[in-house]
């Protein structure tokens, strides 16, 4: 074996055990954070582009600092119910936080896509693969109580 060849394999080795610790520090992060559910889109953007690859709708969350908005993202990480649900490839999400100095973008972004104003608590937009909004709830209560239901009277598909 050469020289080369043991440098190269230390390299991919290092390679690997990079990307490993990185995955399990994001697994931590998230779980520390209540986020241990299926991953949210990155924005409201790509939520929007993946519904309209995959021919479904996008869920938007926006959650703030108030009790209900952090029962909501508990349930977002643990209630089984919200789990299957956001786990179909059908409804790809996206969380936007609203609460402290990210309210203002929230408002705007919630006026944006839902024509409403930002509620005290949690409000869920319902978009299609174009960003046009097909529902919006501000509906008091647990998620589980509410989300699936608004989903089918919206008329979100359920994947097979």
């Amino acid at each position: 074996m050469s020289i080369g060849t043991i440098l190269v394999g230390v390299l991919v080795l290092s390679i690997l055990v990079a990307l490993g610790a990185f995955v399990a520090g994001d697994r931590a992060r998230r779980r520390a954070h209540g986020l241990s559910g299926p991953r949210p889109a990155a924005s409201i953007g790509e939520a929007t582009r993946l519904a309209q690859q995959r021919r479904g709708h996008a869920l938007v969350l926006f959650l703030g600092d108030d009790p209900a908005s952090a029962e909501a993202a508990r349930a977002l990480a643990e209630e089984p119910a919200i789990l299957r649900l956001l786990g179909q490839p059908l409804l790809p999400h996206a969380v936007v936080r609203a609460g402290g100095e990210e309210r203002q973008v929230a408002a705007v972004l919630l006026q944006k896509y839902a024509q409403e104003e930002l509620p005290d608590g949690p409000a869920c937009v319902l978009l299609d693969g174009e960003g046009k909004k097909v529902a919006a709830s501000t509906a008091p209560g647990p998620l589980a109580t509410w989300l699936e239901p608004w989903l089918a009277e919206a008329g979100v598909r359920r994947a097979p």
